[in-house]
């Protein structure tokens, strides 16, 4: 807005004006998920987050919409940008309400290493 003109009132509307673009890109994000359209859905979270890569609530839209359209590694990958980027950056990990989303899909690698481990040991002694 005004390319080339300063001030601090400009400065607080051009923010402003950031922030309600992203709200409309969430919204909209939501309503085409409630229609049925993952895909678009995706698109816009994926907009909001390039716009603002700390906005969370872009990063469990995403998340949604991945999931919605039946891609749960791609839900997975999503979480895990977000997740990667505000442990980098932040030195936090995502809210609770976030990792909830793919909880499910996680695997205790090393409880599972350990089963494995302990079967092959059974299976050897018999």
């Amino acid at each position: 807005m005004l390319p080339g003109e300063e001030g601090d009132w400009l400065d607080d509307l051009r923010l402003r004006l950031v922030d309600v673009r992203l709200r409309a890109l969430e919204c909209l994000g939501d309503i085409w998920l409630a229609q049925g359209d993952a895909r678009l859905a995706a698109h816009d979270a994926a907009e909001a987050i390039a716009l603002d890569p700390y906005r969370e609530s872009s990063h469990r839209l995403l998340i949604r919409a991945h999931l919605a359209s039946g891609e749960r590694a791609a839900a997975v990958r999503a979480y895990e940008a977000c997740r990667v980027l505000f442990q980098s950056e932040l030195g936090v990990q995502p809210a609770p309400e976030t990792t909830a989303l793919v909880a499910g899909f996680f695997v205790d690698t090393r409880a599972s290493s350990r089963d494995n481990a302990g079967a092959v040991r059974r299976a050897r002694s018999r």
